[in-house]
């Protein structure tokens, strides 16, 4: 005979799953927390979620397969194909048992410095919570890392290894430069890159050294202080490792980075140019780790899953400059969140291919000396008390460069922009970064629009430019990016993440500020309680993932006499 109060529980429980699975921010990621999760935030057993579950799958709401995340199907998708090519975290390619996936995402946790060297890690029961893990996968995940950046103190103690560099170790930091040895500067947030590495080496003891390249002709120049040369110097040898950005104005990587990987010490480089040429050189070189912060796709479903949080259902994606690599993979992964959400949510582009201008290279200044001229003119009517206009017009030269080419930019955007706001159902603009956001929202003070009142606006970068006018954008974390380079570099043979040959990414966070917000008559999203706040993911980072293949058996076990 059925209980009426377990049916009740359980319709309830059905029910709560089916409101999960409507929102959004877990919509468009496409799979669910895991069981144990749920079951917490629920206030039910852990057999009660598993047989909502099974109910949801058997009317084709979930797909449940063993070791692998509680998947909600896609619409229009064909029941025969393997998800596998919609997996978005690239650590993950390749993982075919539940234990293995959880021994990534321990370590991705160590590397992104949720579990620092040297600390105690949570109990087994506070882990298995966390990761809504069984306590056998749990175990067996651990046992996997244990000797290297795990260590077992004792029963149910782990700790995270304690990676200490060689005594006075150095770092080489290489980067692009000039013709006369200096730093060249190709993003605009390359302050904050050389800070966060500094302060990381710091933190850990190592120190810093920095190597610029020069690409010459067919060849590359290295500079060290005064001194070049066109082979590495020989104090390179004695360093412990080498850490790589491929920001130049061209691909260097098939000629520096196996010079590099040959001297035998872990190399690590920042694939920002999106060079084609590292599957086949992680193949060759097994102490070879790639990192990837601005040209992966992570940041855009972060910013997709946001907005369709505060519920936007269509979005504008504005990008000037879409022949980089970093635009096409926004747009890409945009889409793919929307996608993943339905047939009500879409992704309009507006995308010029204008060549991106690095922000300090040098460019053609034709209408940089018409300004000088100009000012040159104005001599006539400089008071002698004012210090001397020449001096003044050089240290302006270089800014008064940005100023003319953020004002053509705008000017070539600004037919792109104008049929842009003809489209009445797009509540949110995506920029590709934070210096078209900053046109973009020129562009809206000019026809007399705020954000977010009558549009959402939001950039990537978070440049304090942006944070100055209130941009909501995504900020990539250096100090924890950082954190988790130097923490391959130091200790690459026990992370099975080294043998991988697939690039790493340590996610960053999205910063709420006034430019976003829902969309124009809409009401704000009520705060999340309970087991609804995991569907708050859009505002935070998500639960972590559970495997569906941690479920119970259908009966309970006899206690043992």
């Amino acid at each position: 005979m059925s209980n009426p109060g377990r049916s009740r529980v359980l319709e309830e429980t059905v029910e709560a799953v089916k409101a999960l699975i409507a929102d959004p921010a877990w919509k468009g990621r496409g799979y669910l927390p895991g069981l144990r999760d749920m079951a917490r935030l629920a206030g039910c057993s852990h057999y009660t979620m598993w047989k909502a579950v099974k109910v949801l799958e058997a009317q084709e709401l979930l797909e449940v397969r063993p070791g692998r995340r509680i998947r909600i199907p896609r619409p229009n998708e064909e029941s025969e194909q393997e998800p596998e090519n919609a997996e978005a975290d690239p650590s993950q390619a390749g993982v075919q048992y539940k234990w293995e996936r959880l021994r990534r995402q321990i370590e991705m946790d160590i590397l992104s410095g949720t579990f620092r060297p040297g600390e105690n890690l949570p109990t087994l029961k506070e882990l298995g919570a966390r990761y809504g893990a069984s306590f056998l996968t749990l175990k067996k995940a651990l046992r996997a890392l244990e000797g290297g950046v795990i260590l077992h103190g004792g029963p149910g103690a782990y700790s995270v290894a304690s990676l200490r560099p060689p005594p006075r170790s150095t770092l080489v930091y290489l980067a692009w430069g000039d013709e006369n040895g200096q730093l060249k500067f190709g993003t605009p947030f390359d302050h904050e890159i050389i800070g966060a590495l500094g302060n990381e080496c710091a933190r850990a003891g190592i120190r810093l050294e920095k190597l610029l390249y020069v690409p010459q002709g067919d060849r590359l120049l290295f500079w060290h202080g005064r001194k070049s040369t066109t082979t590495l110097p020989d104090w390179c040898r004695e360093a412990f490792g080498f850490l790589v950005r491929t920001v130049c104005s061209r691909d260097v990587v098939q000629e520096l980075v196996p010079r590099l990987a040959s001297l035998g010490k872990p190399v690590a480089v920042l694939d920002e140019m999106g060079s084609p040429h590292f599957p086949k050189l992680h193949g060759r070189y097994p102490n070879l780790a790639v990192f990837r912060h601005t040209i992966s796709g992570t940041p855009a479903r972060q910013m997709g899953a946001y907005l369709a949080g505060l519920g936007h259902r269509e979005v504008a994606f504005i990008s000037p400059f879409h022949d980089t690599v970093w635009s096409a993979n926004r747009l890409s992964s945009l889409q793919e969140c929307f996608r993943g959400l339905g047939p009500g949510y879409r992704v309009h582009p507006y995308t010029l291919n204008l060549g991106y201008q690095l922000p300090f290279e040098e460019e053609d200044s034709s209408a940089v000396d018409a300004m000088y001229q100009a000012l040159e003119k104005a001599k006539k009517g400089w008071k002698e008390e004012f210090p001397p206009l020449t001096g003044i017009i050089d240290k302006l030269r270089s800014h008064m460069r940005s100023v003319v080419w953020r004002e053509w930019v705008l000017e070539q955007l600004m037919p792109t922009l104008e049929v842009a706001l003809r489209r009445k159902e797009t509540t949110a603009w995506v920029c590709a970064d934070d210096d078209t956001a900053l046109l973009c929202l020129e562009f809206l003070r000019r026809k007399g629009l705020r954000p977010p009142r009558d549009l959402t606006l939001a950039g990537f970068d978070d440049t304090g430019e942006g944070a100055r006018v209130d941009l909501t954008s995504y900020n990539f974390d250096f100090p924890k990016f950082f954190h988790g380079v130097v923490l391959r570099l130091l200790d690459p043979p026990s992370l099975s993440l080294a043998r991988s040959r697939q690039p790493i990414e340590i996610e960053g966070r999205i910063v709420e500020r006034g430019s976003s917000g829902p969309p124009p008559g809409g009401k704000p999203p009520a705060p999340a309680t309970g087991f609804a706040a995991l569907t708050g993911g859009s505002r935070a980072s998500p639960a972590s993932p559970g495997n569906a293949g941690d479920t119970p058996p259908p009966g309970r076990r006899r206690k043992r006499a």
